[in-house]
């Protein structure tokens, strides 16, 4: 008899596929959930980044200090860190990772302006950080910065190195604490 397959990650309760939950957490990460119609006739849209810049972009020039990108933890098959950010936080990420990453090769690049930048015109200091693959890995894929399975049917739990993603998750917790509780903010 065939072992069956994971469908959710370890210690993750089957029921945050609910509705509810997936409410829940996008109200949570900033992200909106909208019908036009009242009760839910159909599929929710999801806005992220830009509509929330666009939509709050006083708020945003006023009040944020940073602006962190999550995408692609535990990225299957990378081997080292990759981080990206604007010159005024590369200090400030490089040394949170000094002090948090175990055995991987760092390395830093300057953050371009990509789909992903949201908040680059507000002037907010961006980042993200994620596993990256070596340089060879990336010529035998035709440079898939994010696995050949991005952004495609593909892209499924299987691609995910979970003990990678403790390390990420653990990574991108130092980072929101340091932001969060430095009296002084190294940007």
């Amino acid at each position: 008899m065939a072992k069956a397959r994971r469908t959710t990650p370890p210690e993750m309760p089957a029921c945050t596929n609910s509705p509810a939950f997936l409410r829940s957490t996008a109200t949570s990460c900033g992200a909106a959930l909208s019908s036009d119609s009242g009760p839910r006739t159909r599929p929710a849209r999801w806005f992220g980044s830009s509509w929330f810049a666009d939509r709050n972009w006083d708020r945003v020039r006023e009040h944020a200090v940073a602006y962190m990108m999550i995408d692609q933890p535990g990225m299957l098959g990378t081997t080292r860190w990759s981080a990206h950010s604007t010159a005024e936080l590369r200090s400030f990420h490089q040394t949170v990772e000094g002090r948090t990453l175990r055995n991987r090769i760092a390395e830093w690049h300057k953050a371009p302006k990509t789909g992903d930048s949201s908040f680059f015109g507000a002037g907010i200091p961006t980042f993200w950080a994620e596993g990256g693959f070596t340089p060879e890995e990336l010529q035998a894929t035709a440079n898939a910065t994010c696995g050949w399975w991005h952004h495609s049917l593909e892209s499924t739990f299987d691609k995910i190195d979970w003990d990678w993603m403790a390390e990420h998750i653990r990574i991108y917790g130092a980072y929101l604490w340091e932001l969060c509780t430095a009296p002084i903010l190294a940007v």
